[in-house]
């Protein structure tokens, strides 16, 4: 029983790898490019293996960026995120969840080694909107401010 554990732990690191691969080989240009990637990760949600090895995570700078990107997308600076579930998978350095913002449904994964993750709203209608999510440390003791409008 431990040996086929390992196994499908082994399995589970391989599938995320490809799907963070998948990711970063996504292209906005390409039409249909990022739900070919969020379909990928619902094929391993659909296993007991992610699930299985997940625990109930907390991440503040993620919730914020989740909760910025939201706002950017719902263009409502004062919309908040309502039923965070946050799941992490240490095997493969990965972070998984849902939320409600207003009457839309989040649904995210996030690679927490590369900082890099994708995002999914749906609103109840047949389209859903993603984002790709990117975060960066910042230095200690700077204060992360909004720089000037660039020119369209």
């Amino acid at each position: 029983m431990v040996l086929a554990l390992a196994m499908s732990e082994k399995q589970l690191v391989s599938q995320l790898s490809a799907l963070g691969e998948a990711l970063r080989s996504a292209d906005v240009g390409k039409a249909g490019s990022f739900a070919a990637v969020f379909n990928a990760f619902f094929d391993i949600a659909q296993g007991p293996d992610l699930m299985r090895l997940s625990k109930v995570e907390s991440r503040s700078e993620l919730q914020a960026t989740l909760e910025r990107t939201s706002r950017q997308l719902l263009g409502d600076e004062t919309a908040v995120l309502n039923g965070l579930r946050m799941f992490g998978c240490a095997a493969g350095d990965f972070v998984h969840g849902c939320f409600f913002v207003g009457r839309t449904v989040g649904t995210f994964f996030f690679f927490t080694k590369n900082k890099q993750g994708l995002v999914a709203f749906n609103s109840g209608t047949p389209r859903t909107d993603y984002s790709r999510i990117t975060t960066t440390d910042l230095p200690s003791g700077t204060t992360p401010m909004r720089g000037p409008r660039g020119e369209a």
